[in-house]
C-alpha cells in the first residue's frame, strides 16, 4: 500500500510481494485482525503476506474508512488504483529524494528483506515460505551476507 509517493509508505508496503501483485491488491483481501493479507503469487500459488502493526495503523489511517476498492490510489482524479509502472516510478522517486545513488526497483527491495531477515537470524526455511519460493534454494540467491554476519559466523564456528 502506498501513501500518495510518501516515504512513510515504505514502511506499509508487503515488500515479500512483487510489484504488480502489490498493484492489484484489494482492500477486501485484508484480515486486519490477523494483521496479514492473502495474495495469489508468481504461478497462482496462494499466500499469506505478513505486515507490521505500525504497517497497519498507517494503512488504517490511509485507508480512511475505505472497505472496498484498491488499496492503492493515484493522487490523481479519478484515483484509481495504480499499476506496476506507477509503483516502480514512486520507489525510484523516494530512493532519489533520499539521496540513494544507485538503482532502486521493487524487487531489491525483495532482496534487501530476504538478506536482512537472513542477517537477523530468521530460519532459511520459513523465509523461504513468506517469500513464496517453492526452494530454499530460490530464497538464498536473494541473500546476501554482510561482512558482520560473516565475521560472527566465522568466529563462532571456525576460529580457534
Amino acid at each position: 500500500m502506498i501513501l500518495f509517493a510518501n516515504w512513510r509508505s515504505l514502511e506499509i508496503i508487503p515488500w515479500s510481494s512483487r510489484p504488480l501483485l502489490i498493484a492489484s491488491l484489494s482492500i477486501i483481501k485484508f484480515t486486519f485482525i490477523t494483521i496479514s493479507v492473502k495474495v495469489l503469487g508468481k504461478g497462482k500459488k496462494e499466500r499469506v503476506v505478513f505486515f507490521s502493526d505500525r504497517a497497519l495503523e498507517y494503512l488504517e489511517r490511509y485507508l480512511d474508512g475505505r472497505r472496498e476498492g484498491p488499496v492503492i490510489l493515484s493522487v490523481r482524479a479519478p484515483h484509481q488504483g495504480l499499476k506496476k509502472n506507477a509503483i516502480e516510478n514512486i520507489i525510484r522517486k523516494i530512493a532519489e529524494r533520499a539521496g540513494i545513488n544507485k538503482r532502486v526497483f521493487p524487487h531489491l527491495l525483495r532482496h534487501t528483506l530476504v538478506t536482512r531477515a537472513l542477517n537477523k537470524g530468521m530460519p532459511l526455511p520459513t523465509l523461504c515460505d513468506i517469500m513464496g519460493h517453492c526452494s530454499t534454494d530460490t530464497t538464498k540467491i536473494y541473500a546476501k551476507n554482510s561482512q558482520g554476519k560473516l565475521k560472527y559466523e566465522y568466529d563462532l564456528y571456525a576460529a580457534s
